[in-house]
């Protein structure tokens, strides 16, 4: 194939021009969530807030075109300095950073302007763990490539975690999908998937349930191993958890009940397939030990502030109607009193009354 050098007409210039409709939309989305039909101030004023958006869209245009003039092997020679730098300021921030709805997160520049690391840090992550993977000989088959790749995600997020911004640290583990893409062995996910899982069920339910639907599963996966007798087996597993949801009096027992008839068939079935039968029974014990903790997890290490955005998702009733949960109910309130088509543009009536603070952010949904 012929070379040739990039021209102007490379260039995806539908993508370009849809990125820069959102972008001047959701300028005029922000200047409109925080309009005062009293004040002088005009879109352009570096004193509102869309004044200084519309400063970060011209900035981040002009940064775009030099990266278009850029040889793109020039990131790849810099992305673990980059990638260094913003660890450094991770750390940086730590120490000297301000805090903003409970994070330490943001570093203050002048002119009222603020800096998050941790948004360079993303880029910056990106960057490093493409360029590592893009490296000679390097495959997730290998497990000591796999801890590399891992800790380049993990590393600025348990950095970020520190910091107290939990929701900014969970977007890196994103980045766990393009180990998929290049390999990485599939069980993973589905062991994070099944935690997740445990986690959301454990606050929501009585760990004791989840305990006994974990036996339920592992009973059922166990008496496959046999070639006969199964419906019997399959029964009285049915039968065990039906008795403890309908005498939780007598739960503990049945409990009990169920964990012997687990046994026995642990017992029987190592006989047949003994590496799976233990398999069966460390899992068992890891997701029951883990549904257990979650309360301990839950109000022993999570913050006050993460704790309430996890009750106003999964326990609003748990959630402070005049704190926590005021931004949720507020914004349920201004989606009905607009209806379907709404009020109009710079016509909200809950906007301008100031109902919620930060309305120029997610609450512009």
């Amino acid at each position: 194939m012929e070379n040739r050098s990039f021209t102007f007409w490379d260039i995806d210039w539908s993508t370009i021009a849809l990125f820069m409709g959102l972008a001047l939309l959701g300028w005029a989305m922000i200047y409109a969530s925080n309009y005062d039909p009293d004040s002088t101030a005009s879109m352009l004023s570096l004193s509102t807030t869309a004044g200084k958006q519309f400063l970060f869209i011209i900035v981040s245009a002009i940064a775009a075109f030099i990266i278009f003039l850029t040889d793109p092997h020039f990131f790849k020679s810099i992305s673990y300095l980059i990638y260094g730098v913003s660890i450094f300021l991770l750390i940086f921030v730590l120490a000297y950073g301000s805090i903003t709805n409970g994070a330490t997160s943001w570093i203050n520049l002048p002119g009222g302007f603020k800096f998050q690391p941790s948004e360079l840090t993303k880029f910056a992550t990106c960057l490093t763990l493409a360029t590592y993977l893009s490296s000679t000989n390097v495959s997730m088959k290998n497990s000591q490539y796999v801890l590399i790749a891992s800790a380049i995600i993990v590393f600025p997020a348990i950095l970020i975690v520190i910091q107290g911004d939990a929701g900014s640290a969970l977007v890196f583990f994103s980045l766990f999908i393009v180990l998929f893409r290049e390999g990485l062995n599939p069980m993973f996910y589905i062991l994070a998937i099944i935690f997740v899982v445990l986690f959301i069920l454990g606050l929501v339910y009585n760990p004791l349930s989840i305990i006994v639907l974990l036996f339920l599963v592992a009973s059922f996966l166990l008496i496959n191993t046999f070639k006969s007798k199964q419906i019997w087996l399959a029964i009285a597993t049915v039968l065990t958890i039906v008795s403890y949801l309908y005498f939780e009096k007598y739960s503990n027992y049945i409990l009990i009940s169920t964990g012997l008839f687990l046994l026995i068939l642990l017992l029987k079935s190592i006989r047949v397939k003994r590496d799976f039968t233990v398999f069966i029974a460390l899992a068992l014990i890891v997701f029951s030990g883990f549904t257990y903790s979650i309360n301990y997890l839950f109000y022993n290490v999570l913050e006050p502030h993460q704790r309430d955005r996890i009750n106003v998702w999964l326990m609003p009733e748990n959630a402070d109607p005049r704190g926590s949960y005021y931004n949720l109910r507020q914004s349920k309130l201004t989606i009905g009193s607009g209806g379907l088509t709404g009020k109009g543009y710079l016509e909200g009536e809950m906007t301008q009354g100031n109902f919620v603070p930060e309305q120029h952010t997610d609450f512009i949904f």
